[in-house]
């Protein structure tokens, strides 16, 4: 087998056909993500209240172990661990234990449901969320159009021993089969009176995957 570098970026919007012409196809369901080593993706995260830009960041695919997948932050080099589904991992409240769920369910098919429970990032909240694959649609994004699933979830975000404050928060998820990612993440969040207080949302500005090929015959 060898592998090709496939391309793609809002400089390659016009290209997009043909990109998704070049990945494998994918049926009614979705694999577990296998990206390569020295995949990369880039993200951009966009406040929708004033549609200013809040941050972006890459991440280049590191290798996986039996139950992770590791990236590396380029900018600061930090490793970042996703589940093998490609949910996020963060430690638990109150010990070290390492929670790595969310959104992503695999195989992933249409009208599949489940529920999550897992700590913030800052380890102040508890999310949690019913999750629901709702179809798959063709989304564009800075990195170009791709064919994905979309994944609906509605929770709650709880903080610790103040559980009367839980703020309701929705979040949409598009995952494309072709790149091993998400390419697009809408979140809301509102207050524990359903005032909605934060929306934002993340979207895949350039990816450069590796696509094995069969080697030709000479």
């Amino acid at each position: 087998m060898t592998k090709r570098l496939v391309r793609s970026s809002s400089a390659a919007a016009l290209a997009s056909a043909a990109i998704l012409a070049s990945v494998p196809a994918f049926g009614q369901e979705a694999p577990l993500p296998a990206p390569n080593v020295g995949d990369v993706w880039q993200y951009r995260r966009t406040d929708l209240w004033t549609d200013r830009l809040i941050s972006t960041f890459e991440h280049e695919f590191a290798g996986a172990t039996p139950d992770r997948l590791v990236y590396s932050n380029t900018a600061s080099g930090r490793s970042i661990e996703f589940s093998r589904e490609g949910n996020p991992c963060h430690r638990a409240i109150g010990n070290d234990a390492v929670v790595c769920d969310g959104a992503l369910r695999f195989p992933m098919a249409i009208g599949h449901r489940h529920s999550f429970e897992r700590p913030s990032p800052d380890r102040l909240w508890i999310e949690s969320a019913s999750c629901e694959v709702m179809g798959r649609e063709s989304v564009t994004v800075p990195a170009g159009t791709f064919d994905a699933f979309r994944i609906d979830c509605d929770g709650w975000n709880t903080p610790r021993r103040q559980e009367r404050f839980a703020n309701r928060w929705a979040e949409q998820v598009w995952y494309a089969p072709q790149v091993h990612r998400v390419v697009r993440h809408i979140v809301l969040v509102r207050t524990w009176k359903g005032l909605l207080q934060d929306k934002f949302m993340l979207e895949l500005t350039l990816s450069l995957i590796h696509i094995s090929e069969p080697t030709r015959p000479y």
